[in-house]
């Protein structure tokens, strides 16, 4: 590995690389924005994307990312572990191993919970390896269906509900149903950055009769020009079907994208058929991955995640 060079905390050049390889031989989807979303949102020194580059190309042979969830009034911290690539002709060499084991070295992280999303064959990897040994009882489905197939018009309204802008919520407010959804670990500036960000649209439900907070959808526009939901969380089924029908009626012009990305909880079967009735039954399924952690698996309420923030990094 004589040739290769580690950059830590790269820019928005490198991120690009990473979204370009990620798309084009993973099939994840991701956005050239969501760069800022996470940097900002975590704060200086607290996402890390570590890239190595081939010194005679300057060419991006792979990375990885790292996201520290700092304690927050007393929450617990948290490091997740995303946008692991390696490209295949520099697989073989322990390049992988090395980025990993670098990324993970800030003495910060030392003693703390550490959880990511393996892909079906690097699930035992990553336990045997790295320790993340700790699974949740559900795995993160992925639901993609053609935008030409989709009608919004086909999902339920509730006029029980109304839905609003991010913007028209008290944030406070918003940060506590948060922390309820996530199990208690905290993001707060993040939540604002993703959702309230260039290219992406989204809805807060709000209970019409006690102004309670009961649900968040967002959609943001991603690598190739797909649509990818996340977060999607909902109290009830009603909830999140009138919640996903607002949110595809204010994006301008939805039929210039080609696809829409669902990434529900494997026992929300709510949120499948929900998908199923959107795209006329029209979806395809791929590979659930497993989340992973070392200390102990975060417990949240699948039954209200419709689909997780986003699958690279996000446990729920």
């Amino acid at each position: 590995m004589e040739n290769i060079e580690f950059i830590e905390f790269c820019g928005l050049d490198r991120w690009k690389d990473a979204v370009e390889n990620t798309g084009k031989y993973e099939g994840w989807i991701l956005a050239d924005e969501d760069l800022d979303r996470w940097r900002e949102g975590f704060g200086e020194g607290n996402y890390n994307l570590l890239v190595a580059i081939e010194k005679k190309t300057n060419k991006t042979v792979g990375h990885v990312a790292t996201a520290f969830y700092e304690s927050i009034e007393g929450s617990d911290p948290l490091l997740t572990i995303g946008m692991f690539f390696v490209l295949p002709e520099f697989r073989g060499i322990g390049l992988g191993w090395k980025l990993f084991e670098k990324v993970v070295q800030n003495p910060k992280f030392h003693g703390i919970n550490w959880g990511l999303n393996a892909i079906p064959k690097m699930t035992k990897k990553y336990a045997t390896k790295f320790g993340f040994d700790k699974y949740p009882k559900w795995q993160i489905s992925t639901f993609e269906a053609a935008i030409k197939d989709i009608n919004p018009e086909r999902l339920q309204s509730n006029h029980l509900i109304k839905n609003v802008s991010f913007k028209e919520v008290n944030f406070e407010s918003f940060i506590k149903y948060d922390t309820v959804m996530t199990g208690g670990i905290r993001r707060d500036k993040f939540m604002e950055k993703w959702l309230d960000s260039k290219n992406a649209f989204s809805k807060i439900a709000l209970n019409l009769e006690n102004k309670k907070i009961v649900g968040v959808c967002n959609i943001r526009i991603a690598f190739q020009k797909q649509l990818a939901i996340g977060p999607f969380y909902a109290e009830t089924k009603s909830i999140a079907e009138n919640l996903l029908k607002d949110v595809l009626k204010i994006i301008p012009d939805i039929n210039q994208y080609s696809k829409l990305w669902l990434y529900p909880a494997t026992t929300n079967q709510e949120a499948k058929e929900i998908f199923y009735n959107l795209a006329d039954g029209k979806i395809q399924e791929y590979n659930v991955s497993f989340g992973q952690f070392t200390k102990h698996v975060i417990e949240v309420n699948t039954s209200k995640i419709y689909s997780v923030t986003e699958h690279a990094m996000s446990y729920c």
